[in-house]
């Protein structure tokens, strides 16, 4: 039993630590069009997202990596997508992918 509740101590740590190491994990908000239009990214400790612009929402796959002066570079492709459309009157098609830093 104490075998057990260590070992299960040990993994949640593992998961914590995992979670911490992935700073975007959570959601933000962005107003792109001078507060008149929001976006909320939502991004999971599993390497998914959901981003809600607009009218558009958008499923995507993600990685984190780390880049050149302790920046770290976010790449993302979108998986799903509602086929609204998004703050600046435009649709992302699936397969659409982003670098950003």
């Amino acid at each position: 039993m104490r075998t057990a509740i260590s070992l299960t101590c040990l993994l949640l740590l593992g998961i914590a630590q995992a979670e911490e190491a992935n700073p975007l994990i959570g959601s933000w908000v962005w107003n792109p069009v001078a507060g008149s239009c929001r976006e909320v990214h939502t991004y999971h400790a599993d390497g998914t997202a959901v981003v809600e612009s607009g009218g558009e929402i958008l499923h995507k796959t993600y990685a984190v990596a780390p880049a050149s002066g302790g920046m770290l570079r976010v790449t993302a492709t979108v998986v799903g997508t509602n086929d609204g459309l998004d703050c600046l009157g435009s649709k992302t098609a699936i397969g659409a992918s982003s670098t950003v830093f």
